[in-house]
């Protein structure tokens, strides 16, 4: 079987982080012999340091518990943002059932009514939902 240089390619990080078999070990040795652009690859990361960061289980814990603050805080941005909407939503549809029945518009009496109520049903259920996350 002919060593290529995509096979040594695939060891090298084994290679690197001393992994590999001492026959193995020599193979890459001699092809790096005969490869001097590839060689100066490999010269130049064993210079980096290779550091292998372990994660505290404690440290993955605290972060998860950050994560899901903000999460949380996420969240309630999200409801409360909809609450005002649905809030400004409430009341402009109100004050045009208001004005629709002061001015006698017979048409768009009931339907500015309807809306406005659902309008506020909705508030109703996003009030429920934030005093329940509360």
């Amino acid at each position: 079987m002919q060593i290529t240089r995509e096979i040594i390619q695939d060891l090298l990080p084994l290679y690197l982080a001393e992994e590999v078999s001492m026959e193995t070990r020599e193979m890459i040795d001699e092809y790096l012999e005969t490869d001097v652009k590839l060689a100066k690859i490999v010269e130049k990361a064993q210079l980096v340091p290779q550091s292998a960061e372990f994660i505290d289980p404690m440290e993955l814990d605290d972060e998860i518990k950050t994560f899901r603050k903000v999460q949380r805080k996420m969240i309630q941005k999200h409801w409360f943002t909809q609450y005002y909407i649905f809030l400004g939503l409430s009341i402009f549809f109100t004050l045009a059932w208001v004005v629709t029945i002061f001015f006698e518009v017979s048409r768009m009496g009931f339907p500015t009514f309807a809306v406005a109520s659902l309008f506020w049903v909705a508030l109703i259920n996003v009030n429920e939902h934030i005093n329940k996350m509360a």
